[in-house]
C-alpha cells in the first residue's frame, strides 16, 4: 500500500487526524527500512555502518550532526545512533566497506577455521578428464562463479556481434577496467582474459581463476550480460585470487567448496555496498 493509503487505514481504525497518521506511517516505515538494512549488513559480515542524513533545507539539526559518523553494528540503536532519530525522519545508513587489509584478515580467519580435514578423495571424485587430457573440476556455477580450469584456445572477436549481440557490455578489457574503476574495485595484481567461444553461452559459467597463474581471471561471455553480472563476477573471482595468494593451490583445491562459499560471501558483501552508493 502507499503511504497515503496506510495513513487512511490508521485514521479509520484508530481515529486521529491525518497529520498524526502520516507521522506514524513515515516514522515506522523508516524504522523498518533501516532495520532491514542492518540485517543485510550482518548477513554480509559487515561490522560497521555510516549514518547518512537526507541533506536539504528541511534536515533536522540532530540528523545533520549525525551525518557521516560511523558506528558498530552491535551498538546500533534507533533514536540514538540509528534512524529514525525523530518523527518524520528521512535519514538512512551506508555500509562501511572493510579495507583490503581487513578482507585479507577475514579470508585468513576463514582459512584457519577450515583446517585440513577435508576429504581429498571426495574432491577428486568430481574431476573429469577432457579429450585433450586436461582435468577440470565440475561444479554447479549457475550462481555466477567458481574456480575451474579450461582450454583457452577459443576464437577471439573484438565486438559483441552475432551470438554475443544480446550482451549489454562489450567484451573488451577496457570495459572491464572502466567498470572496476567506476565502482572503486582495486584491480592491482589482476589480469583479465576474455573468452569469446560461443559454446560458453550455453554453459552456466561466468568466470574462473587460474590456479597456476595467480592473478589471472578469465571472463566468459555470460559475465557480460549486464554491468551487475560483470561486477559480481569480478568481485567473486578476485576473492579466489586472494585465497590462492593466502593459502596456495593445494589448500584451495582440497577445500574448494569452502573457498567457493567464502567467495560468494565476499561477492555479496562488496556488491551490496557498491549498489548502495559506493561508485565514483
Amino acid at each position: 500500500k502507499s503511504e497515503i493509503h496506510m495513513a487512511d487505514d490508521i485514521m479509520a481504525r484508530m481515529g486521529g487526524g491525518a497529520y498524526a497518521a502520516r507521522r506514524v506511517v513515515r516514522t515506522e516505515t523508516n524504522y523498518i527500512a533501516n532495520q532491514a538494512e542492518l540485517d543485510g549488513y550482518k548477513e554480509c559480515g559487515l561490522e560497521k555502518y555510516e549514518f547518512s542524513a537526507h541533506l536539504d533545507n528541511r534536515t533536522s539539526e540532530i540528523c545533520a550532526e549525525m551525518d557521516g559518523k560511523v558506528f558498530d553494528l552491535k551498538d546500533a540503536q534507533a533514536g540514538t545512533n540509528l534512524p529514525p532519530m525523530h518523527p518524520f525522519c528521512r535519514s538512512s545508513t551506508i555500509p562501511v566497506l572493510p579495507s583490503e587489509e581487513e578482507l585479507d584478515r577475514i579470508i585468513q580467519q576463514d582459512g584457519d577455521a577450515i583446517g585440513a580435514d577435508v576429504d581429498f578423495e571426495e574432491w577428486k571424485s568430481h574431476l573429469v578428464e577432457t579429450e585433450d587430457g586436461k582435468l577440470v573440476y565440475r561444479v554447479d556455477n549457475s550462481a555466477g562463479s567458481g574456480i575451474i580450469e579450461i582450454n583457452r584456445t577459443f576464437d577471439r572477436r573484438e565486438n559483441n556481434i552475432g551470438a554475443f549481440s544480446d550482451l549489454q557490455i562489450p567484451m573488451q578489457k577496457r570495459e572491464v577496467l572502466a567498470i572496476c574503476n567506476k565502482y572503486s574495485v582495486d584491480t592491482k595484481g589482476l589480469t583479465f582474459k576474455i573468452q569469446r567461444s560461443e559454446k560458453l553461452l550455453a554453459m552456466p559459467y561466468y568466470g574462473s581463476t587460474d590456479y597456476n597463474n595467480i592473478g589471472r581471471i578469465d571472463l566468459f561471455p555470460n559475465a557480460f550480460v549486464n554491468e551487475e553480472q560483470l561486477l559480481k563476477t569480478v568481485l567473486h573471482e578476485k576473492c579466489h585470487v586472494k585465497q590462492l595468494q593466502k593459502f596456495g593451490k593445494s589448500f584451495a583445491i582440497k577445500n574448494l567448496n569452502k573457498m567457493e562459499e567464502q567467495a560468494s560471501r565476499f561477492e555479496r558483501l562488496y556488491y551490496s555496498i557498491l549498489k548502495k552508493g559506493g561508485q565514483k
